[in-house]
């Protein structure tokens, strides 16, 4: 199973490295030909979308990590319940910085609606993966106390 989840991040992440670097990059192009009052959004549009790949590239490694220990046989540990908090947080992150960058779009009365329909799958998305990250990681604190309180009494 370790095996199959960390296929599974590898194929997400390539995913994200070719949308981020490759289709958003075309988008905005394509965007600033057609829309020309946008053009100038072009540059900023595509940094804000690199700047936020950032948290989620960081939150690779941990859940590699909490694959590894799945493979070990060692899914409830305290580490994979402080790493699933970790990427909990960091998809938090992720969310509120497309909010806010929703909410200065709109303020500037520059909110293209395809930009806004994506920020808003983007942030649900994340807020998903953020609450469901921060579930599991209490699940799993408290199996893990329950399997050393019983390692203590054999």
């Amino acid at each position: 199973m370790a095996l199959w989840l960390k296929a599974s991040v590898l194929l997400a992440s390539t995913i994200i490295v070719f949308l981020t670097f490759f289709v958003v990059p075309s988008v905005a192009k394509d965007l600033a030909e057609e829309k020309t009052y946008y053009a100038y959004l072009s540059t900023p549009f595509v940094v804000f979308v690199w700047v936020s790949v950032i948290p989620a590239a960081a939150a690779v490694p941990l859940s590699w990590a909490i694959f590894s220990e799945m493979g070990r046989d060692n899914s409830f540990c305290e580490k994979n319940a402080r790493y699933l908090k970790y990427i909990s947080l960091l998809s938090l992150f992720i969310a509120a910085y497309y909010f806010i960058g929703i909410v200065l779009l709109l303020i500037a009365h520059l909110l293209y609606v395809p930009i806004l329909i994506c920020a808003a799958v983007i942030i649900s998305i994340c807020f998903l993966v953020s609450v469901s990250c921060a579930a599991l990681s209490h699940l799993v604190m408290k199996a893990w106390l329950i399997k050393a309180e019983n390692d203590l009494t054999v």
